[in-house]
């Protein structure tokens, strides 16, 4: 069983694919991509979604995910922006993080 493979199960996020796994001394980073082709904006009750790309962030976003024994692990994606016609430019909303969480490393 590939190592992408094995994550893909152990994280069990809904839309998403493991692509690459990094193990570090202290961390393990999981690089994902989402697999919808929607983009939905991330404002709770907006409900907006559309195919159409603004354009894509320069930087990835990071979650901190629950520890695997001692090592903290860390899920990293490159995220999509769209143009919501009510909220204006935002980044695609994530199916397993809230908008503005603060949750990250």
């Amino acid at each position: 069983m590939r190592v992408t493979t094995a994550f893909n199960r152990l994280l069990d996020l809904p839309s998403v694919n493991v692509t690459d796994v990094s193990f570090l001394e202290d961390r393990i980073i999981a690089d994902v991509a989402l697999t919808r082709r929607r983009l939905h904006c991330p404002v709770t009750d907006c409900g907006f979604a559309t195919r159409a790309r603004y354009d894509k962030r320069p930087v990835t976003s990071s979650w901190r995910h629950l520890d695997l024994g001692r090592w903290g692990l860390v899920v990293r994606a490159g995220l999509r922006r769209l143009e919501c016609p009510e909220h204006g430019v935002k980044t695609e909303a994530v199916p397993f993080a809230r908008h503005h969480s603060g949750f990250t490393p």
